[in-house]
């Protein structure tokens, strides 16, 4: 319940932001725009440990999806390891092409959100209300 309390309120105090102050926002978001750190650098560095790692992590995933039947969900996730872990042992080239692919196709929802940011207000707004009705109904 607490949780949701928060959530409504950010929600609301969110919605108003956009709709009295989405400047702020912009600055806010330019200002924290900046890479901290290149992962793909980092982890090009332990290419082999990083796929060690993620072969232990996806057989472990794997052996509880299979064993536990509440965790069959979790299949596509130890597949996504697996095949992450065995692009950086065996195929790192393919993995660095892959990554500059994805890195020229990624949306920017920063500016989408901006562009329309009335409208992405009052729907937080509304949901937050709603969160919040919703709440003081069920006590």
């Amino acid at each position: 319940m607490t949780l949701l309390l928060i959530v409504g309120t950010l929600s609301v105090l969110f919605g108003l932001i956009l709709l009295i102050y989405p400047s702020g926002l912009i600055s806010l978001y330019k200002a924290a725009d900046q890479i901290v750190v290149m992962v793909d650098e980092a982890l090009k560095k332990q290419r082999i440990v990083t796929g060690l790692l993620l072969l232990a992590v996806a057989g472990w995933i794997g052996y509880l999806s299979f064993v536990m039947a509440e965790a069959a969900v979790l299949h596509p996730i130890w597949m996504i390891a697996l095949a992450f872990g065995l692009m950086y042992l065996l195929a790192p080239g393919w993995l660095k092409s892959l990554s500059q692919m994805l890195d020229s196709s990624v949306f920017n929802t920063n500016d989408y959100v901006m562009s329309r940011a009335k409208s992405f207000g009052l729907f937080f707004i509304i949901a937050g209300l709603y969160i919040l009705v919703a709440i003081y109904i069920t006590k």
